[in-house]
This record gives structure tokens, sequence and C-alpha cells, in this order.
């Protein structure tokens, strides 16, 4: 039986028309000044659904409406509306209106990003959870936004335009401050927060997005990071409030209610693709963190 949830590259976003690949790990689409008909853009950017990201996205509504589910909750963004996730993300429905216009950001891990982002303005990423972040951008922010992805969009085909790569580099740090700024949690977070532990603990993200499936203990993720045990443990802690322990545990879960409620896995193939030992270990895993069984919670949600 073919996997129920495929798996969505970087490499496979689509190429033509649309795109300005800013580098080899940062790409931007938008229809912002598009006659093209909703189903070529951006209804059939991701593919197969639902499908497992693996990479981060924010998509910003600028006009209509635009409907998600991502990791089994529904947003709805209106005109205005960011939407952002992080890799690991699993995307099971789009939907776009009529009149959408709307520019959409893939970014291939969050080191991508690192040289565009001040250690202030980077602590946003903190707020991206396993859930997605839904934020409305301030209204004097948008058209500037706007603007800045149509001038890239005419800087990527500018003949002799010695200066692009420094022109997109301000325009990127731009847009992310933009971004930022629109959202409490680069503004509550301590001004003294080391920068380091910050990236430390985006590192241990995009980690366990990755690695989750075989690896759950600290020490792996540790070991990964270039630091210790307990300095990781106290880093995670520190920053997000949450132990690196319930944090795998997030995404395992929510693979297990993703395959669950499609009805196309048993318990014991759910065990498998999770590298679970055995059935019953998934089976009390489960109930652990959800408080019933994986059949339970199938027959309560469908």
């Amino acid at each position: 039986m073919d996997n129920i949830i495929s798996d969505f590259l970087f490499s496979m976003m689509p190429s033509g028309s649309g795109i300005r690949a800013i580098n080899e790990s940062i790409n931007i689409y938008d229809n912002l000044d598009s006659d093209n008909s909703v189903k070529r853009f951006p209804s059939d950017m991701f593919g197969r659904l639902p499908a497992k990201l693996h990479f981060a996205v924010g998509i910003y509504c600028h006009q209509g409406e635009i409907g998600i589910s991502a990791n089994l909750r529904d947003y709805t963004l209106s005109s205005g509306d960011i939407f952002m996730c992080l890799r690991g993300t699993i995307i099971s429905a789009l939907s776009f209106s009529a009149d959408c216009r709307t520019v959409i950001f893939c970014v291939s891990d969050s080191s991508s990003i690192e040289k565009y982002i001040s250690s202030d303005t980077g602590k946003f990423m903190i707020a991206i959870g396993i859930h997605p972040l839904q934020r409305s951008l301030r209204e004097s922010f948008r058209a500037p936004l706007a603007s800045l992805c149509r001038m890239l969009r005419q800087w990527q085909i500018e003949p002799d335009f010695e200066m692009r790569s420094e022109a997109f580099y301000s325009s990127i740090q731009t847009m992310i401050a933009l971004v930022a700024s629109s959202l409490p949690s680069a503004k509550s977070k301590p001004d003294g927060k080391d920068s380091r532990a910050v990236q430390l603990y985006r590192r241990f993200l995009d980690e366990v997005s990755i690695n989750y499936k075989q690896h759950r203990g600290l020490k792996f993720y540790a070991d990964r990071c270039c630091v210790t045990s307990k300095y990781l443990g106290k880093v995670v802690k520190d920053i997000s409030g949450r132990y690196p322990a319930d944090i795998i545990s997030d995404y395992i879960i929510l693979d297990a209610k993703a395959m669950l409620l499609s009805g196309m896995y048993s318990v014991r193939r759910i065990a498998d693709e999770l590298h679970f030992p055995n059935p019953s270990f998934f089976c009390k895993y489960f109930r652990d963190a959800v408080g019933c069984s994986p059949l339970q919670f199938r027959r309560q949600k469908t």
C-alpha cells in the first residue's frame, strides 16, 4: 500500500512563470498581477494532498480568501493575513477564492534565512511550533510587502543588473522585518535573549522535523547540535517553555492522528511507520500523550 500522506520536498516546487528563485534555498511565488486562473496558481503548487512539507512555508493573502487545513486544524485567511508553518507540517487541503491574490514564501530550512535576520527579528520563529501560526499583517505594511514582491519579480529578469544580489538581500531583510513586526512574539521575548540559544533552538526543531520517526531520545539531538543533552534541554525549556521530549512527541502524535483519521492505516502499520518496536508500545505511547487508545481516538473523530 502506498503512503496516504505524500512527502513534498523543496526540490519538488514547480518552476516556470510565477517563480523567482532568490537563491537555492528560498523561493517566492506570487500572482499579484497575474491573469492566470486559480486552477493554475496557486492551487496546484503543493501537489497531491495530503502532503507533509519538508520545508517552511509562509503564505500572505493580499486579496480574497484562502482556506488551509494543516496539522488537523482549519485556518481561513482573508486580506492581510499571514500563515506560517515549519518543516513537517501536514497540509491536507487548500482552497482559494476566485479573486485570490497571494504571495507564497518557501524556505528549505531555518538556516537558509540566518543571514537575513537579526537576533531580535529572528525570535518570531520561536512562536511557530508544531502548529502553524496565523497573524494579520499590519495594514500599513501590506502595500509595501506587495511592492517588494513586484520589485523582486522585475529584478529577476532585469538584464545586466550587477547589484541584483544586494537588492535581493536588502529586500528579503525588509520583508522579514515587516512580517516580524506584526507578531507579538517578536516583542514579548526579552531583549537579552542569547541569539545563539535561539539559533540552537531552531536547529533543534529542524533536526526533530527530520528525524523524529527514528529518534526520540534527547542525546541524539544534542549530538546533532554539538552540545550536551543538559544544555540543549535547558535552552529548549527556557525558550519554548516546554521539554524537548514533549516537542518530539508532538511530531509523532500528529503523524499518528493523521494516519488514524485517514482510515487507511492499521494500528500495526502506524507503529511500523513510526518505528515503534511493536503495536503495544505504540498504543501505550499514544494513550499517555492523548488520553485514549488509538482506536478510541479514531472512533471519536470519525
